[in-house]
């Protein structure tokens, strides 16, 4: 892969900025999902080849399209709680594998990871510059929905990260659309 796109870190962080940034995209009339997919051509036509999705936890889900709008329209609007903002993040990665499908970019996810622990290097240099820590991560039920949806589709690429080498015992067992790679590595590919 040559480089992948941030597409849904601002999902993950739901900042202040996200909410004023999408409320004006809603406003304007335009689909979060064809706004993405808009960025997600163009990052193509750089070469791009990957997506990148840093969530705090695995979950996806499956929503209905008219649930999926009433969530985005409480995001947007600031009336969601924590609950429905990983609702919101669940669903997006569950958009992003769709949105995959019809354009062929490798889906990267990366959960589990409690950014900007270490106060002091935030305070010094800033947000995403290190001082991680993994966190406990669930895959058997938080990927449930989207790989009922999308699971068996020869043309999705998912390559899963995880922090947790433990996960791989645990959660992740080989079966035919979750080939693991070899021990020690922190790497699953879904096929």
């Amino acid at each position: 892969m040559r480089w992948s796109i941030p597409t849904s870190t601002a999902f993950a962080r739901m900042s202040s900025g996200w909410a004023r940034c999408t409320a004006r995209i809603a406003r304007a009339g335009l689909a979060i999902c064809a706004l993405c997919g808009n960025a997600r051509q163009r990052f193509q036509q750089l070469g791009c080849t990957a997506t990148d999705h840093g969530h705090p936890t695995a979950s996806t889900a499956d929503l209905d399209p008219t649930a999926a709008a009433a969530l985005f329209a409480r995001v947007i609007a600031g009336h969601a709680d924590a609950d429905e903002h990983e609702l919101f993040r669940a669903q997006m990665l569950t958009e992003m594998a769709r949105m995959s499908l019809e354009d062929g970019l490798v889906m990267q996810i990366h959960p589990g990871s409690r950014r900007n622990h270490n106060r002091q290097v935030f305070t010094r240099f800033g947000r995403d510059v290190g001082a991680d820590i993994p966190m406990p991560t669930e895959y058997v039920h938080a990927l449930q929905p989207l790989l009922e949806r999308f699971g068996n589709e020869a043309s999705l690429t998912i390559i899963l990260f995880t922090l947790d080498e433990s996960t791989y015992s645990r959660e992740l067992p080989p079966w035919r659309a979750l080939p693991l790679s070899s021990p020690g590595t922190t790497v699953v590919v879904l096929r």
